[in-house]
């Protein structure tokens, strides 16, 4: 009677517990579900910011693009304005020398019509008896104002017309050195005068009663620098 006592407690004891973990496990699973419901939002919420992550790249990936090609743009345009400013500039620069060089006939013209103009008041005071250094005058007037007119009849001015020629090297070559150094030389082999190499050798020189100079170191005869020879009287 007791061991059914103590059975049905123990019994009791069981179901009680098996209930308590039943409730606990309901609990367990509730907050099991709400895990993963806010594991779901929180993916949701990652998936959005990836997105967004992503537009904001691909906008900023067109804004450099659009960027670059506005550069692009705006460099071409000013490249071009450039070129076209330059090409402005060269053509006033080409109009400017035709224009002076149509002012310098132009000129000539005028000179050269004062000159018949004066031609033809002396003609007229004077008749036929004009002198001959004016007919002179005037030929060479004529000469010279044909050739100035040939000289600046210009066909058309190109670009070769702007080239500047380039500026010749004055550095020594030993070639051209040796070359003046060499032309610059006497018969002896010196830079000096020939009157000066005749004052020297007949002052440190001894001659002979034909009138030869003989070296002082060496004793030989010495040849004449101009073709005259050589005598003591140099020494006066």
């Amino acid at each position: 009677m007791m061991y059914d006592r103590k059975l049905n407690k123990a019994f009791d004891r069981v179901m009680m517990q098996i209930e308590q973990l039943t409730a606990s496990s309901g609990e367990l699973s509730k907050q099991a579900e709400e895990t993963r419901l806010r594991n779901r939002e929180l993916q949701e919420e990652l998936e959005a910011e990836r997105a967004a992550r992503g537009s904001l790249k691909s906008w900023a990936d067109q804004e450099i693009a659009r960027l670059n090609e506005s550069l692009v743009v705006e460099v071409s345009k000013a490249e071009a304005a450039l070129r076209g400013r330059q090409q402005q500039r060269q053509g006033k620069l080409k109009r400017y020398c035709k224009d002076m060089v149509e002012v310098n006939r132009i000129t000539s013209l005028a000179n050269q019509s004062g000159c018949i103009k004066a031609y033809l008041e002396d003609i007229k005071e004077v008749g036929a008896q004009i002198f001959e250094a004016r007919f002179q005058s005037l030929a060479a007037d004529k000469a010279k104002y044909i050739a100035e007119l040939g000289a600046l009849d210009v066909v058309e001015v190109t670009d070769a017309d702007f080239e500047v020629t380039p500026r010749r090297s004055f550095e020594p070559s030993s070639e051209r050195v040796v070359a003046d150094v060499a032309a610059s030389l006497n018969q002896y082999g010196s830079h000096m005068s020939p009157q000066r190499c005749v004052a020297d050798l007949s002052s440190g020189s001894s001659s002979d009663e034909e009138g030869e100079v003989r070296d002082p170191s060496t004793g030989e005869f010495l040849a004449p620098l101009s073709g005259n020879p050589v005598t003591p009287a140099a020494q006066t």
